[in-house]
Parts: C-alpha cells; structure tokens; sequence
C-alpha cells in the first residue's frame, strides 16, 4: 500500500467516527513527549483507545486522542510533569 493510500485510509477512518478525533502513533508520541515504542506499549496495556488502520499483524495504528490526553492527566496528577498543551487554548 503506497504513503497515498495510507493516508487516505487514514482520513477515511478518522472522518468516520463521528467527531472523534484521532491522531497517528508519531502524533500522539510527540503530544505526549515519549516514543512511539512507549506508545505502543500503552496501547498494548489497553491504557488508551486505538484502531487498526488494515488487518496486517503489524498495521498502522490510530489512537483517540481524548483518551491519550485522559491518561497522560491521570499520570502526571501529583508529580512535576506536566503535558504540552494547546498553545490556542
């Protein structure tokens, strides 16, 4: 599948839920200053909610943002850390 039609898959599957907005691994690792490994690993662990984008055994991965900004909240609650936020908020 070309970078053509990942992307378009991409906008198809993020369009079609409704209002939810989803982010790729890259973005959702930068939002969240890890790698995408650790990620991965949170999405493993069923930490914050994620979509397959094809049915391959290492596919493209979504993650619903809302979800990865409800957990990097409940982690970092109480210690220095403190997530990078939306400079237009």
């Amino acid at each position: 599948m070309s970078e053509g039609e990942l992307s378009n898959l991409l906008e198809k599957r993020k369009e079609s839920e409704k209002g939810e907005q989803w982010v790729t691994l890259k973005e959702a690792a930068e939002y969240a200053k890890v790698t995408t490994c650790t990620v991965r690993r949170w999405c493993s662990a069923h930490r914050i909610v994620w979509r397959k984008l094809n049915s391959a055994r290492c596919g493209r991965i979504i993650i619903k943002f809302t979800t990865l900004v409800s957990f990097i909240m409940r982690e970092c609650s109480g210690s220095d850390i403190s997530p990078k936020t939306d400079p237009g908020m």
